[in-house]
C-alpha cells in the first residue's frame, strides 16, 4: 500500500510525492531519540533512512526532499494504523486501497468554499473519498441552536454540498447536496463526509470540479455564521489541521510488503 501526499504547484496542477511523508517520519525518529544530526553527514544518513523507509511502499526510488509543510495529520495516523515500528504493513489500509492520495484545499472564493485539484491515472479505480475538515472553537459563547420548540439543543447540522456554479453557490439551482452530519454544539475536532459521488464525476469529467461549499445550520434550518461554527482553514490555522480530500484508489497491481527491522541503521 502507497500513502501519498499531494503538493500543490502555483501552476494548478498536483504532484503526487512520497518524499515530504518520508522525510518527516525520520526526522520525527531522530527529534524523538535526540540523535538529529546537522552538516552533510546527517543529510546522508537522513537519505538513506528515506529510501529505507521508501522500501514500505514498495517504490525502488524515492523523490527528492520537500519540506515546506507537515504533512496533513489523517495522513499521518493512517501510516502509525497500518505499518508495525519495523514498517511492515500488519493490515490492510481503508477500503482495501493501495493508494491513498490526500489533495491540499485550493479554495479561491471564501470561509465556507473548499476546492481540491483532483487528478488520478486512467488505471485507477476509485473506491472512496473523504472530505475532512477540522472544526475550531467557535468566536462567541453566544448559542442560538435552539430546538422547534424554544427548547436548547445540543445538536447543529453541517451540510456538504457539491458547487454546480461558483457565481450561485449559495442558492438550491447552484449547488447539489452531498452528505450531511450532526454534530454536538460545542465539538472541536475532525468532520468527515463521504464525497465519492463527486469525485467520481470529476474524475469522469461528466461534471465540472467546482468544490465544496460548506454550510452550518441549527436544527431549524437557520444559517449559522462564523462566530459560532468555524473550521481551520488554508494558511491560516495550523498545517496538521488543514482541510483536505482524501481519496482511496486501487490500480489492481499486487504487492508485498517489505519489513524493515528496528534495529536496521
Amino acid at each position: 500500500m502507497r500513502i501519498l501526499r499531494t503538493i500543490g504547484g502555483e501552476s494548478g496542477f498536483s504532484v503526487l510525492s512520497l518524499c515530504y511523508l518520508l522525510t518527516v517520519f525520520c526526522l520525527t525518529i531522530r527529534a524523538v531519540d535526540g540523535k538529529r544530526k546537522k552538516g552533510p553527514k546527517g543529510a546522508v544518513e537522513e537519505t538513506e533512512a528515506i529510501e529505507r523507509l521508501s522500501k514500505v511502499f514498495g517504490i525502488e526510488h524515492a523523490p527528492q526532499n520537500n519540506v515546506g509543510a507537515t504533512p496533513p495529520q489523517f495522513m499521518l495516523e493512517l501510516f502509525n494504523d497500518i505499518t508495525d515500528a519495523g514498517g511492515l504493513i500488519k493490515k490492510d489500509g481503508p477500503y482495501n486501497a493501495s493508494t491513498v492520495v490526500s489533495f491540499p484545499d485550493r479554495a479561491y472564493k471564501n470561509a465556507q468554499h473548499f476546492f481540491y485539484n483532483v487528478s488520478m491515472h486512467e488505471t485507477e479505480n476509485l473506491l472512496e473519498s473523504e472530505f475532512h475538515v477540522f472544526r475550531m472553537s467557535p468566536k462567541s459563547n453566544h448559542s442560538r441552536h435552539t430546538a422547534p420548540h424554544g427548547r436548547l439543543s445540543h445538536l447543529i447540522e453541517i451540510k456538504v454540498f457539491q458547487v454546480l456554479d461558483p457565481d450561485n453557490m449559495f442558492s438550491d439551482n447552484g449547488r447539489l447536496l452531498v452528505d450531511h452530519k450532526r454534530v454536538s454544539t460545542h465539538a472541536r475536532g475532525w468532520v468527515i463526509f463521504n464525497v465519492t459521488r463527486s469525485v467520481r464525476e470529476w474524475a469522469a469529467g461528466t461534471r465540472i470540479n467546482h468544490g465544496f461549499l460548506v454550510i452550518s445550520q441549527t436544527l431549524n434550518g437557520n444559517e449559522l455564521g462564523e462566530d459560532e461554527v468555524r473550521f481551520a482553514q488554508r494558511k491560516s490555522h495550523h498545517d496538521t489541521k488543514q482541510p483536505i480530500l482524501v481519496v482511496y484508489t486501487n490500480d489492481g497491481r499486487h504487492r508485498t510488503p517489505h519489513y524493515i527491522s528496528p534495529d536496521d541503521q
